[in-house]
């Protein structure tokens, strides 16, 4: 524990905590933790141990040393103090629980907010193809337009002003030269599934602090045999990893509401550790092995308006069992599915559901018809995919289709009409093809080459009289270099740091900024589309890069997540049930990650592509609310359904290279899976050691459940019912237990009686 502790007496005498880039936190978590019976909490603070809560009111007692701050008979911290300085925690009990426990005098450090000098203003591009041609003088790299430096401040070096209690909060006051800086806690207590979490939460606020940005902080956490690390995450499957000392497990930096799930969770055999943001958060961390230790470090964003804060950050614990892998899974799933309803309330969210799906892609043969003869052809790629492959679709219980790239791009023009990059991130450009991307848009206007908003419609009324749902791929913060619209708007992309735009490394596109013009533009094509075409939804490509960007060319620099979500409710709000984003949340459904593409436009697989797919397979239960671009193997294809997740079918050339065989079965997941769709609420993995057996449903307030059996096993009811088996097509009634075959779906209806 001391390689992580400040000795705070010398620290703050030498101002060596000045140099500490973040804060350190210490979670002694679920199996370790030492309940709270009237005994020490603090080890050495035998006067300040918290032994006499008062049940959910808040007290605060300070003294030259210390402050306590009790919230409830449960939940309680102390800081050390030095020299009128807060030098940082000491101990926190939640849920009767030491959570975190230091040694006599040493303390975790308070943490540090990031803010931007703008002593260099940013200059604004006021013509757009004159900055393109200045790029091109510039060996194709972009001239900055300003820069910002970052600068850093532990907050434990600000003066101290002092506590008091704001209602059931407390504030911990600091002043500095620009501004007052205030540390807000509070206690809250959850019901997660059938768990009660009980802790303690945190957020800054700051005043007149110029161009502030994030809040950093670190948390090592130790190592014990029974501790599970659980998450899901863009690209890498499922996370779920042993935390004893032998572990070796880096995650890289990586960004919540983007390509990692927004909360952590940590299960032990006798409790369970929830941290998360009272609001949609594009946090950023890194977690690393270290010694006995797994270190987090989280940089969280402050939020816009007149007086910035970031969101509260919950630390809470629940004495709630995990005996085994699928219990872990089970409580990961109800933690996932509380902050889901949470956020869908707060930004006006609906809810929708992984449905099957495939991936519909125009051919290059229509854009350079549209080239050479300014027209479609006489019948739009539209039109015959509405005749030739939506019928067959839908026979297999497809319901959802996915239009690539549908709007005019730079795939409609030819390279004289293009402003032709002349860098990549390697490298000069080669010499740039014909046929430009479909995925870098000129404008949110359906492509004239393949059959516009017309032919759109056409198809949409097709989908929607056999059962299927036409959803849009779009880009909901980018467009083209050469788009006409930057012309009419340069200041509508978003700048990085380094005073270029960010354009993540493409040669073809740029990202915008939501703050702009951008955002109301995007909302009133999306709307126009709609009400022209009755499209069912719209899926965001680069969410998690350009859809979660920070402008710093902005007064108030922050990651546009917030943006992002505005948009998202206003397609809810027109009639939109279908939002799927690159990327992972809890809101809407997660997308990609997994890397078919090669192998499906060049016809082999690549290495890492089956590597990618073996993460997944057998354990698809990660693919929850996920739609996975990978393999079609039938075995992993019904235990993502069974999972309330998706393997693409990504067209239907992957599909006819299975055998016969292989595509009824598939066909009959898909059919069972929406048949029992609307009864799948609350997620029951079921398996025997490390063998994954199946999976059942339950709907709150309802008797009834699903089964997906990957293989024989007993099923307790544990009263009378009737068993109806979807596959077979029997329906028997049984006294309380029934026996599942491999490869089964069941309904059951159980008696109340």
């Amino acid at each position: 524990m001391n390689r992580f502790a400040v000795f705070f007496r010398s620290a703050v005498r030498t101002g060596a905590v000045r140099l500490l880039p973040a804060l350190l936190i210490v979670f002694v978590i679920p199996q370790t933790l030492r309940e709270v019976r009237g005994q020490n909490v603090g080890g050495a603070n035998q006067a300040t141990e918290p032994a006499e809560f008062r049940k959910e009111r808040l007290r605060i007692d300070e003294n030259a040393h210390r402050i306590v701050l009790r919230f409830s008979d449960t939940e309680a911290l102390q800081l050390g103090k030095l020299d009128g300085y807060v030098a940082g925690i000491q101990w926190v009990v939640c849920n009767g629980a030491a959570v975190i426990e230091m040694p006599d005098e040493e303390v975790v450090p308070t943490p540090v907010i990031e803010w931007v000098d703008t002593s260099k203003p940013f200059r604004p591009v006021r013509d757009w193809d004159a900055y393109l041609q200045s790029r091109k003088g510039n060996e194709g790299r972009w001239p900055s337009r300003g820069r910002w430096h970052s600068h850093s401040l532990e907050l434990g070096t600000a003066d101290y002003v002092g506590t008091e209690s704001r209602g059931a909060e407390a504030v911990v006051r600091f002043r500095t030269e620009a501004g007052e800086i205030r540390w807000v806690f509070s206690h809250r207590t959850n019901r997660v599934g059938d768990a009660e979490y009980r802790g303690i939460g945190w957020r800054l606020e700051v005043d007149n602090v110029p161009h502030v940005v994030w809040a950093h902080f670190r948390e090592p956490l130790p190592l014990a045999e029974d501790h599970w690390y659980l998450a899901q995450t863009w690209g890498r499957a499922f996370i779920e990893r042993r935390l004893d000392p032998r572990t070796k497990f880096t995650l890289p930096l990586t960004q919540q509401f983007a390509f990692h799930q927004p909360f952590l969770f940590i299960a032990g055999e006798e409790a369970c550790l929830f941290d998360w943001f009272d609001r949609p958060t594009a946090a950023r961390e890194t977690i690393e092995r270290d010694g006995d230790f797994l270190v987090r470090s989280v940089a969280i964003p402050f939020a816009t308006g007149n007086g910035r804060a970031t969101p509260t950050k919950y630390c809470q614990v629940a004495r709630a069992r995990t005996p085994d892998r699928w219990t872990r899974i089970d409580r990961w799933t109800q933690s996932y599915e509380f902050l889901s309803a949470r956020y869908r309330q707060q930004r006006e969210h609906g809810r929708c559901e992984p449905l099957p799906c495939t991936l519909a892609v125009t051919p290059e043969s229509d854009y350079i018809h549209f080239l050479q003869h300014g027209r479609p052809p006489r019948v739009p790629w539209l039109e015959r995919f509405a005749g030739d492959e939506l019928p067959e679709l839908a026979r297999i219980g497809v319901r959802l289709v996915y239009i690539a790239a549908p709007w005019e791009s730079d795939a409609e023009h030819d390279r004289r009409q293009r402003r032709t990059p002349t860098r990549m991130s390697d490298g000069p450009v080669p010499r740039m093809e014909e046929i430009g991307s479909q995925h870098a848009p000129w404008d949110l206007k359906i492509s004239p080459a393949i059959g516009g908003p017309e032919s759109l419609k056409k198809l949409v009324a097709a989908a929607h009289r056999l059962g299927v749902q036409i959803v849009l791929w779009c880009g909901p913060a980018h467009l083209s270099l050469s788009s006409p619209q930057l012309i009419r708007h340069p200041d509508w992309p978003i700048w990085r740091q380094d005073g270029t735009p960010d354009d993540q490394d493409y040669n073809d596109l740029v990202g915008m900024s939501l703050s702009s013009g951008f955002g109301p533009f995007s909302i009133e094509r999306y709307r126009d589309v709609r009400r022209k075409t009755g499209i069912d939804g719209l899926f965001f490509d680069s969410y998690l890069t350009f859809g979660a960007g920070i402008d710093f060319s902005q007064k108030q620099p922050h990651p546009q997540l917030d943006e992002m979500l505005d948009i998202e409710r206003a397609l809810w709000r027109m009639d939109l049930r279908q939002v799927h984003l690159e990327g992972v949340g809890v809101l809407g459904v997660g997308v990609g990650g997994f890397g078919y593409e090669t192998t499906a436009y060049l016809g082999r697989p690549f290495p890492e592509e089956v590597r990618q797919f073996r993460k997944i397979r057998g354990r698809e239960y990660g693919l929850y609310r996920f739609v996975a671009d990978t393999f079609l193997e039938p075995d992993s294809y019904y235990r993502a359904l069974a999972s309330k997740g998706m393997i693409c079918i990504f067209d239907l050339r992957q599909f006819h290279r299975l055998d016969e065989d292989q595509r009824r079965w598939i066909a009959r997941a898909n059919r069972e899976y929406l048949a029992v769709l609307d009864q799948m609420e609350n997620r029951h993995l079921i398996g025997d050691g490390d063998r994954w057996q199946g999976v059942a449903w339950t709907r709150n307030g309802a008797t009834d459940q699903v089964i997906f059996a990957f293989e024989a096993f007993d099923v307790d009811l544990g009263r009378r019912g009737i068993v109806e088996d979807l596959t077979s097509g029997d329906r028997r009634p049984v006294d309380s237990r029934f026996r599942t075959e491999a490869w089964h779906t069941y309904r059951v209806h159980c008696s109340t009686r």
